[in-house]
């Protein structure tokens, strides 16, 4: 007989995402104290300890709560998905899509792709995590979301890439620059000019190194944690940045031009995916957000 209800999985799944009772209560639309009963009913049912209370009413998970925690959201997706299917036959797509993003690529995908949902899907509900490629990640395998978008060369080997698209490192230099004119650029050109660095990893790493292997051995200009800072400080002529980012609308925060030209080096291609974890079925609502994506990328210079 299966003692655990459907109800304390989603307090256990609510109060893993928000740490605390309280939160998850309001996130549950119930009680404090009926939350967690729940939870404590749920425990006595496993007859195991989930969550380690703290005297700051904080709840942290337990190992067992962990390992437990690893197969509630594949449950109560699954669950999702057959109460949407029952509901509609197999057309409609419903429920709560929970995506995580890596934060420089949020910007660009994920208004336009809360937009699509909202005109085509006005029945599910999104939320988004967005964050550095290890905490997304970890999200994606804690359960906290079903899905990443990421650039495939910071994914582990171990999860399921959907490729979504790919496009080149872009330079980007003021309009007035000596090379703004070149349909593409070598790094070897640039050796002589000042450059800003966005001080924001994976990317800052990336590029350092980049510029090293091409003997641009100088220290930046500038560097700062904001790309809207780096943006304006190129189109200021304070020097060229590498990013793996292009705006659709090529100017500054402030409202300058730049001129973005593609790093023409061999390699520099960033293919972009959307990871799930291994034996993880794709939800409808998943499926729509991948095929949106691809026709996205697809006519964006990203």
């Amino acid at each position: 007989m299966i003692r655990m209800t459907i109800r304390q999985l989603e307090y256990f799944q609510a109060v893993m995402e928000t740490g605390s009772a309280t939160a998850a209560a309001k996130l549950c639309h119930v009680s404090q104290a009926g939350l967690s009963s729940g939870i404590l009913q749920l425990e006595s049912a496993l007859n195991v300890q989930l969550f380690a209370r703290q005297k700051s009413r904080n709840l942290t998970l337990t190992p067992a709560g962990r390992a437990f925690s690893v197969s509630v959201q594949s449950v109560l997706q699954q669950l999702q998905d057959l109460e949407d299917g029952a509901a509609t036959f197999g057309r409609s797509v419903s429920g709560t899509l929970r995506l995580g993003c890596f934060e420089s690529l949020s910007p660009t995908l994920l208004p336009q792709l809360a937009g699509y949902f909202t005109r085509e899907y006005p029945a599910v509900t999104l939320r988004f995590l967005e964050g550095h490629p290890r905490a997304i990640e970890a999200d994606l395998r804690a359960g906290r979301c079903e899905g990443i978008l990421i650039y495939k060369q910071h994914v582990s080997s171990d999860l399921i890439s959907h490729s979504l698209g790919s496009h080149p490192l872009y330079v980007a230099l003021p309009v007035d620059h000596d090379l703004a004119g070149e349909e593409s650029i070598n790094l070897d050109d640039l050796a002589a000019y000042p450059y800003v660095l966005l001080d924001q990893e994976p990317i800052g790493t990336l590029v350092t190194n980049l510029l090293r292997s091409h003997g641009i051995q100088s220290e930046p200009l500038l560097t700062s944690r904001s790309i809207e800072t780096i943006r304006s400080a190129v189109a200021r002529g304070l020097g060229f940045t590498v990013t793996g980012v292009r705006p659709p609308h090529d100017l500054s925060f402030d409202g300058l031009p730049i001129a973005y030209r593609p790093l023409s080096e061999g390699g520099q291609v960033r293919e972009i995916v959307l990871c799930t974890m291994p034996g993880a079925p794709l939800s409808r609502r998943l499926s729509a957000a991948l095929e949106y994506c691809r026709e996205l990328i697809s006519h964006t210079s990203l």
